[in-house]
């Protein structure tokens, strides 16, 4: 009975440190904006200097528009990277909703009306939206 006991004691204790790992690590997405610099090869090469932990933590470069990249970082290793020669800023990526319920007012989209195909008028009050998602 005691082995047992100890043997759950043990494990309890290594759930309760991995949870408390986990759940001190308050990462979030970071977007490191590096300026006018032309891209490097690899903006890993910056992030490798201050991760002090394991795993994928760059999201998404970018050298099309500007220089940067999306990284997964807690809060002090966003004010190290921040500190670091050519890294213009680093702000937090925030996450956005889309609003789409009041496209159709905002669209003046009117149900009721019967359009005529060969009308000269075709073409008219046409909105067309694009989604850049930067892929």
């Amino acid at each position: 009975m005691r082995v047992y006991s100890t043997l759950c004691f043990v494990v309890g204790l290594f759930m309760a440190t991995s949870f408390l790992i986990v759940e001190s690590g308050n990462d979030g997405v970071y977007i490191v904006y590096m300026g006018a610099s032309p891209p490097t090869a690899d903006h890993a090469e910056i992030l490798t200097s201050l991760l002090t932990r394991k795993g994928k933590s760059v999201i998404a470069t970018y050298s099309k528009g500007f220089s940067g990249f999306a990284a997964r970082l807690t809060a002090e290793e966003a004010e190290a990277m921040a500190k670091r020669e050519g890294v213009v800023s680093v702000f937090p990526d925030p996450l956005l909703q889309l609003h789409t319920t009041r496209s159709w007012d905002f669209l003046k989209y009117q149900t009721d009306l019967k359009i005529d195909s060969v009308s000269s008028a075709a073409g008219d009050d046409v909105i067309v939206g694009i989604l850049d998602t930067g892929q």
